[in-house]
């Protein structure tokens, strides 16, 4: 009876430590999941972080930039995780913010090149505005003040991308208008009025109309 009762004893000690041994296991695969999926949280936005400084650097190459205001635009999203933990919620709002300031770049370099300064100023008045010690860039400044400064610059942006589609229908439909009543540009003769000198003399002060213009976006 003795020997009975020590074997159920014994194999309910066996039951409960290898159940114990689940459970620990068990918990400890999770904490290594847990730490894998925040280690690739965390990689990935380090990635993130290091795509938009080139595309940052990119912009201050092409001068629409001062490398001070670089700097500060640089600074908007490589600080995002020095006062905050890398974690869910945070990198949901880091994708948030990365991805207001990504759609206004991408407006920037796609729109047409006399329209680029003023989009350029945009970028400028909010790096200058921007702070300039890393401590400034709390857990409160990226909950509050970033995500309504870059729904300020797309709203800037596309306020000016508007009034310059505006313009360019206006001058469109004027064209047409002109063209309606038998308008005549003299700046632009008849080629086939022209004879060969003619012709090669015109081409030639197009030329030179088209460099000077060059030389004046480049300044």
């Amino acid at each position: 009876m003795i020997t009975v009762a020590l074997w159920f004893l014994t194999t309910l000690v066996v039951v409960a430590l290898a159940f114990v041994s689940i459970v620990v296991y068990s918990h400890y695969q999770d904490l290594k999941r847990q730490e894998k999926k925040r280690n690739q949280i965390a990689y990935n936005c380090r990635l993130k972080q290091k795509e938009y400084r080139d595309t940052v650097q990119e912009l201050q190459k092409q001068g629409w930039l001062t490398p001070q205001q670089k700097q500060t635009m640089v600074m908007l999203i490589s600080n995002y995780f020095v006062f905050q933990s890398i974690n869910e919620v945070n990198c949901r709002h880091f994708y948030e913010l990365l991805g207001k300031l990504s759609a206004a770049i991408n407006k920037l370099n796609s729109a047409p090149f006399d329209t680029k300064p003023l989009l350029s100023e945009t970028f400028q008045q909010l790096a200058d505005r921007l702070p300039k010690q890393a401590t400034q860039y709390t857990a409160n400044f990226y909950l509050e003040t970033a995500p309504k400064a870059g729904e300020l610059l797309n709203e800037k942006i596309d306020h000016i991308l508007n009034e310059r589609w505006a313009q360019s229908s206006a001058e469109l439909n004027s064209g047409d208008i002109e063209k309606d009543g038998n308008y005549e540009d003299e700046s632009l003769p008849n080629l086939e009025e022209l004879d060969k000198d003619a012709f090669d003399d015109y081409t030639k002060r197009a030329l030179e109309l088209h460099t000077q213009r060059s030389l004046s976006n480049e300044n």
